[in-house]
């Protein structure tokens, strides 16, 4: 089995490493965005990879087992 790529959804942005990932399609609408971003506030590599994962697994859950469904919206009164 090949391994996932080390960097993946970091990209580096002057000398500090940035969560980067695309929104699925159907989940844009919910979210209002395209890309989850964040600083990992740090240029040393192996600690922006355990931030990846940290931020992978906390904060986007849903991403990776995404089955199509919107989440409804909440509407004001």
């Amino acid at each position: 089995m090949k391994k996932v790529a080390d960097n993946q959804f970091l990209q580096l942005r002057g000398k500090v490493w940035t969560y980067y990932r695309r929104v699925p399609t159907d989940l844009v609408p919910a979210l209002g965005r395209t890309f989850i971003k964040k600083s990992l506030g740090t240029p040393d590599i192996k600690e922006a990879r355990r931030l990846r994962n940290i931020e992978s697994s906390a904060s986007t859950p849903c991403l990776p087992n995404w089955n199509g469904a919107v989440p409804m919206q909440k509407r004001r009164a």
